[in-house]
Order: C-alpha cells, then sequence, then structure tokens
C-alpha cells in the first residue's frame, strides 16, 4: 500500500512538472500575451506574461493562440524544418557536407504535385529542375498510425530509410 502511495505521489509530480512545463511554454507564446515583465538575480531569471485572455486550457484557445502555422504558400514548413535538420545531422557525419537548405520554388512546385491526388510515387520534373534528384518514401502503417505520426518522425524515417540506402 505505502509503495502504491509512493508511485501515486511520484506520478502526480511528474504530471505537475510536465504541466508546469507546458504551461511555462503556452504563456511565453501565447498570442494574447501582449506585454513581459524581467528581472535577474544571480542564477534566478524571472519572467511575467502580462495578458487578459491567459492560458485557458481549451483546444480551441489553443489552436488560436499558440498553434504554429505551419503551411505557408500551400508547403508545409514545419516538415521542411523536420526533413532539413534530419538530413543535415546525417550531412554533418561526413567531410564537407555543408548544411541544407529550403529551396522555396522547389518545395512549392513538388507540393503542387502532390495536392493533385494523382502523385503515385513518381515525378514529372520539368526544366527548372531538371538538376534535381529525387528521393520518395512511403509511410507504412493504417491511416490513423500515419495521421497521427509527428512530422518530425516522418522526416526521420525517411531520411534514415535514404541513408542506410
Amino acid at each position: 500500500m505505502l509503495a502504491k502511495a509512493i508511485k501515486t505521489a511520484a506520478e502526480t509530480k511528474q504530471a505537475t512538472s510536465q504541466k508546469t512545463l507546458a504551461d511555462a511554454f503556452t504563456r511565453m507564446v501565447w498570442k494574447g500575451t501582449t506585454k513581459a515583465a524581467f528581472a535577474i538575480k544571480g542564477r534566478w531569471v524571472y519572467a511575467r506574461y502580462c495578458s487578459v485572455e491567459g492560458n485557458t486550457g481549451t483546444t480551441a484557445a489553443f489552436i488560436t493562440n499558440v498553434k504554429q502555422d505551419c503551411v505557408k504558400d500551400d508547403v508545409d514548413v514545419c516538415f521542411q524544418r523536420a526533413a532539413i535538420k534530419a538530413h543535415n545531422e546525417k550531412r554533418a557525419r561526413h567531410k564537407g557536407g555543408t548544411p541544407l537548405t529550403a529551396d522555396p520554388a522547389a518545395s512549392n512546385y513538388i507540393q503542387k504535385v502532390l495536392a493533385t491526388g494523382n502523385f503515385k510515387g513518381e515525378f514529372i520534373v520539368p526544366s527548372q529542375f531538371a538538376d534535381c534528384g529525387v528521393n520518395v518514401y512511403k509511410v507504412t502503417g493504417t491511416e490513423a498510425e500515419i495521421k497521427a505520426m509527428e512530422r518530425e518522425k516522418k522526416a526521420q524515417k525517411a531520411t534514415d530509410a535514404w541513408y542506410s540506402g
């Protein structure tokens, strides 16, 4: 019984710690937060975020005030950042591998091809992208699993598959 109480107390402390971290992040990025105060003394750094709305804890409020807008000009820039990060981590293992950066024109073209719904794993490459090589990876799993999978995980799985050749 005592072991169960200790385990429950530890789980409660962990959950409280995770909530505190989530609250700290949310206060910092909350769209409705327009003023902040900062102070420092020795090792202590203090921030107070002033907001009329605050963190209400509802999903709708989170989407409105916190969720990152990942789609810009029809390109999922959050996935693009994750894919570039995963690639650059592999490239850093080799001599002379300079970090990749996004090519907005090529990204936009690829996204438009994928959005047509006719994509079956092969591209017809227009002349302006003739110097681009192509890798294609198909994420496996049920539709629900694929939908629930984070962008970062999809990017990492594809990168790992391509890297291992």
